[in-house]
């Protein structure tokens, strides 16, 4: 009979064959409150519109946040900004009251310029100042007693440049000269008509030009013999002779006389480079 009872209160297929009962699991429920119950009437729009204000809200803080920012540290440095402008101001000034001064001096420049080129000028000239008066004491020595000049013709050229000479083979001596190989430096030429007795008063008189350190490369171009009123013969002859530095005022230096040299040989060297140069 019991078996039976059990069959009509539990349906077969409801059920488990084979298992066990699982335990029963307590499940813990919060405290029941009581309160109204709540309702939300907004619309989504309505509700999204209300985010979207708060989120352009806080972009217009942020920027007003970044503006004050900017603000203060402009303020900030403004002062350092007007005390650089004032620096700038004052020493744009000064350089327009030195350029003023400067200009004020430019006449004061111009004449020390013209007095610096004078000088120099007056220096060279000093220095290229023959002894005129030495130089016709020792034509009188080469003379002797018996050679009596009739003319003598001084021209002086002054110390050579041989840098601006068109003629650089002759630029350190352009006068005649019996040797075409000397070096000899010249500042200036003489030519001379004299009279002498005979041939040989004619030899000692070149001979005493050659030992004058005065004189360069003398010589004599012509010569021809008259007779005077008593019958007696004359030799008349004509020569010409270089004047060299020993005649000058200011003595030259030996490097000075070294650099003329050099530049000598210098312009010749380019002259024989160049095969266009006349």
């Amino acid at each position: 009979m019991a078996k039976s009872k059990r069959s009509e209160s539990t349906p077969f297929w409801k059920m488990e064959l084979g298992k066990k009962k699982a335990a029963s699991i307590e499940v813990e429920h919060p405290e029941f409150e009581r309160a109204l119950p709540r309702v939300n009437l907004i619309p989504v729009s309505v509700r999204e519109s209300i985010s979207v204000r708060k989120i352009r809200r806080g972009y217009v803080f942020g920027f007003l946040g970044i503006l004050v920012a900017v603000t203060l540290i402009w303020l900030m440095q403004n002062g350092s900004i007007l005390e650089q402008e004032a620096r700038l101001t004052s020493a744009q000034n000064e350089s327009n009251a030195i350029s003023n001064q400067v200009k004020a001096l430019a006449p004061v420049e111009q004449l020390y310029q013209q007095i610096t080129t004078q000088e120099a000028f007056i220096t060279d000239a000093v220095a290229s100042e023959a002894l005129t008066s030495s130089l016709l004491e020792q034509l009188r020595a080469v003379a002797g007693p018996s050679v009596d000049y009739s003319s003598i013709s001084v021209s002086f050229t002054g110390i050579p440049k041989p840098e601006l000479s068109a003629h650089p083979e002759t630029a350190l001596n352009e006068c005649p000269n019996a040797d075409p190989f000397g070096k000899d430096i010249t500042v200036g030429c003489l030519t001379f008509s004299a009279q002498a007795p005979t041939r040989a008063d004619v030899s000692k008189f070149l001979v005493r030009a050659e030992r004058n350190t005065f004189l360069v490369g003398p010589y004599v171009t012509a010569s021809t013999i008259t007779q005077d009123a008593d019958g007696n013969n004359k030799l008349n002859f004509s020569g010409s002779a270089g004047i060299s530095l020993d005649a000058l005022r200011t003595s030259l230096t030996t490097e000075q006389i070294a650099a003329l040299r050099e530049a000598a040989l210098a312009k010749t060297g380019e002259a024989v480079a160049d095969p266009t140069a006349k």
